[in-house]
């Protein structure tokens, strides 16, 4: 029941069901029996029980050496798979992101995301997505409130920077920066840097 291949002999498996491996004897030779993976956490153990091939989820193989131990652990803080090696994270959790070196480069290791900040998978202090009623600041490493109407995003709390297609800002007659969207002039496309003068006409 545990077997999903037996090429030439009924009695004789070929290839386990995940979670299980072959049994060998003395010699190391498969026995055409399948038996749970004996390794704690293990996932798949394709060619010997006693040797895992891939972990469970938040685990990861053990190396020494850069050899495989086929023993699995737990993968780093936060991490959500580090299939390749305990040490180093392929993916963090939801709402935390990769810790940068000076460089630019992955650490392996996660880290919290921006306040506000629904995700910054590839670096955990630039954001990719902010909450509802939030925006991303220029720099990125920011979500700033943002409650005003037709905007697109905010680069000071409640301050648009740049609204909506056929939307634009609205500027006070002294040129001061409301921060806030009204709707192009009738048969305008685009105005975006003042709600009052056309860039782009229907």
């Amino acid at each position: 029941p545990n077997c999903v291949e037996c090429r030439e002999n009924g009695n004789f498996c070929d290839r386990c069901t995940f979670g299980y491996g072959p049994v060998l004897d003395n010699s190391k030779k498969p026995t055409g029996k399948c038996a749970p993976c004996n390794q704690q956490f293990c996932a798949s153990c394709t060619e010997d029980l006693s040797i895992c091939d891939a972990c469970a989820e938040g685990f990861g193989i053990v190396y020494e050496n850069g050899k495989s131990t086929g023993k699995c652990s737990q993968c780093p803080a936060y991490c959500e798979s580090c299939d390749g090696d305990t040490k180093i994270c392929e993916t963090c959790e939801r709402r935390y992101g990769f810790v940068l070196d000076d460089k630019g480069q992955s650490t392996g290791k996660c880290a919290p995301c921006p306040s506000n900040c629904q995700s910054c998978s590839e670096n955990s202090k630039e954001c990719e997505n902010c909450e509802y009623k939030y925006s991303l600041s220029e720099d990125k490493t920011q979500c700033l409130p943002c409650n005003q109407e037709y905007c697109h995003n905010c680069n000071e709390p409640n301050k648009c920077a740049r609204c909506y297609e056929g939307y634009g800002l609205v500027i006070r007659s002294n040129g001061e920066k409301t921060g806030q969207c009204a709707e192009c002039p009738l048969n305008c496309r685009s105005c975006s840097e003042d709600s009052n003068i056309c860039d782009e006409c229907n």
